[in-house]
């Protein structure tokens, strides 16, 4: 089961299955949100490649099995915060990125 090609998720799982030299998959079925995903693997309709915060849905029953992958195949997320060069920002997104800065040790 595949995250919408129109989601970045999408581009990420495709790149992890090259990488195990596992062929693009063919299916009948993608979804742009990702409980909907979760659910039919809960439901036993099918495997997917999600983040596991993504994936995690507290209350469901029967949860799925979950495994994780092996760091080489590259299933991390890189985060970033852009702003304009020089522009305003408001207080609080000013604080935001000074906080942001002081904990990522910038």
């Amino acid at each position: 089961l595949l995250p919408d090609v129109s989601l970045r998720l999408h581009e990420n799982v495709l790149n992890i299955l090259n990488k195990a030299g596992i062929p693009s998959p063919c299916s009948d079925f993608s979804s742009v949100y990702v409980e909907t995903l979760v659910r039919l693997v809960a439901a036993g309709c099918g495997v997917s490649i999600l983040p596991q915060k993504m994936a995690v849905i507290p209350s469901l029953s029967p949860a799925p099995d979950y495994y994780c992958i092996p760091e080489e195949y590259g299933a991390y997320w890189e985060m970033c915060i852009a702003a304009l060069k020089d522009s305003f920002l408001s207080k609080a997104a000013d604080t935001f990125l000074n906080e942001f800065r002081a904990y990522q040790g910038v």
